[in-house]
């Protein structure tokens, strides 16, 4: 649900709310065991977007924060590793 709320925002280029849902969503420790839980809000994905929300604020610290976590969440995903290094983060 957050995550969806993140992706609306986003969609309208409005970085703070999308910032703002998905790091409500991050606040949810324990995964809900209902249909509302989207396995997509568990995964990489949430990070991804908190990234780019966060580096379009300029909040460049919390980006690479998050783009570092998406990264160790879903190392195949090679978009992850662009956005790490046009965020100023070092790649092993």
């Amino acid at each position: 649900m957050w995550l969806d709320l993140g992706w609306y925002h986003q969609g309208r280029e409005q970085w703070a709310q999308a910032y703002a849902a998905v790091t409500q969503g991050l606040t949810i420790t324990g995964r809900p065991d209902h249909y509302l839980a989207s396995d997509e809000a568990w995964g990489y994905k949430i990070h991804d977007l908190a990234a780019l929300c966060a580096f379009k604020l300029g909040m460049v610290q919390q980006a690479q924060k998050h783009i570092q976590i998406a990264i160790r969440l879903a190392p195949q995903e090679e978009h992850l590793k662009r956005s790490a290094k046009r965020m100023g983060v070092q790649l092993d």
